[in-house]
């Protein structure tokens, strides 16, 4: 079954149709596998893990990621891996050649780049059995209002999905931030980017208020 999803011109109705219908695929084909499990969190790279309270990204939680693509790809491969299904909303510039690069499973994957203006209900219709669904950059932040952004943080708390955002977002538990520290693959003049250290710091609220940090090594894809 494909659920890979990249569309650029529907309108209104039929966006919000997409995301319900990524939903009902998902659902019939190997339900929601993290959820069924009753898992507490969504398992991450060892790397990451020592940042987060949990070691992993808590189920029914928003986490802010903020400077790096190749650190959200790296997160979505290892949950994909895992059986969790995975969409990603507003944000154009990741295509499926980068994804499976990354080591994410296309199969539980939906690209939607264009949602339109019911970014909300969208959303909320993946929200309610997508694993993890990412909030993109591109997203028109007055879609996202702090009332509206606190309504889907209630509904994901309710379905126990996790919630990644690449803009800010009111009432996010966790903040990771990325700082580019050096780059590998390059020689004398040749080569091409293979690596990327990063330099990753963790900030947030209740278990995540003390403020950590760690250097990491990442793989690039082509975005």
């Amino acid at each position: 079954m494909a659920a890979l999803r990249e569309v650029k011109s529907l309108d209104p109705q039929d966006r919000i149709a997409l995301a319900r219908s990524v939903l009902a695929q998902a659902e019939a084909a190997h339900g929601t596998a993290v959820r069924a499990l009753g898992a507490p969190t969504l398992p991450v790279v060892e790397q990451v893990a020592a940042l987060l309270p949990n070691n992993g990204l808590r189920c029914g939680s928003v986490t802010v990621l903020e400077g790096s693509t190749a650190l959200l790809l790296t997160l979505l491969a290892r949950a994909s891996q895992e059986g969790s299904w995975c969409a990603v909303v507003g944000f154009p510039e990741i295509g499926a050649l980068a994804a499976a690069e990354a080591g994410v499973d296309l199969a539980r994957l939906a690209l939607i780049p264009h949602p339109g203006q019911q970014v909300g209900q969208v959303l909320a219709a993946l929200v309610d059995g997508i694993d993890v669904v990412v909030v993109g950059p591109q997203l028109d932040r007055g879609q996202l209002r702090p009332a509206i952004q606190r309504q889907i943080s209630a509904r994901v708390k309710e379905r126990g999905a996790v919630l990644i955002s690449l803009q800010e977002w009111s009432g996010a538990e966790y903040t990771l931030q990325a700082q580019v520290a050096s780059w590998q693959g390059l020689g004398q003049g040749y080569g091409h980017l293979t690596k990327q250290d990063l330099i990753l710091g963790r900030g947030g609220r209740g278990a995540a208020q003390r403020q950590l940090s760690a250097q990491v090594s990442l793989p690039l894809a082509a975005v």
